[in-house]
């Protein structure tokens, strides 16, 4: 049997690499005259960079939880602050302010959101 050595990319990864390549996945598609209408809509761009943003963070989470020796106490403190960290995200969204969320708050000021 073939044995190959397989590299994995975690979700948040492949969304931030997607996201960089806004202009180049932009110009593929066209020069290659698919259907994707949805990559020229500034609404499909704010989602996924709210999307990468947000799998970013819960990635960091996932992290700080996996690994030997963790103690129980310590992993529920982890999970704790993150909820305190949602309800910081949730008052700074809903004052307009996303500078918690990188990709996205870019993407307003760019483009005026």
């Amino acid at each position: 049997m073939f044995h190959t050595k397989v590299r994995w990319l975690s979700k948040d990864k492949v969304l931030e690499q997607f996201f960089s390549l806004y202009e180049e996945i932009k110009l593929f598609i066209h020069e290659q005259k698919a259907e994707f209408p949805k990559i020229n809509s500034l609404s499909f761009w704010y989602k996924l960079a709210f999307l990468a943003d947000v799998t970013q963070s819960l990635n960091i989470l996932q992290t700080n939880l996996q690994g030997n020796n963790k103690l129980i106490p310590h992993m529920a403190n982890k999970t704790f602050a993150f909820e305190e960290k949602l309800k910081m995200y949730i008052e700074e969204v809903s004052d307009n302010d996303f500078s918690c969320f990188s990709k996205f708050d870019l993407m307003t000021k760019e483009n005026k959101f």
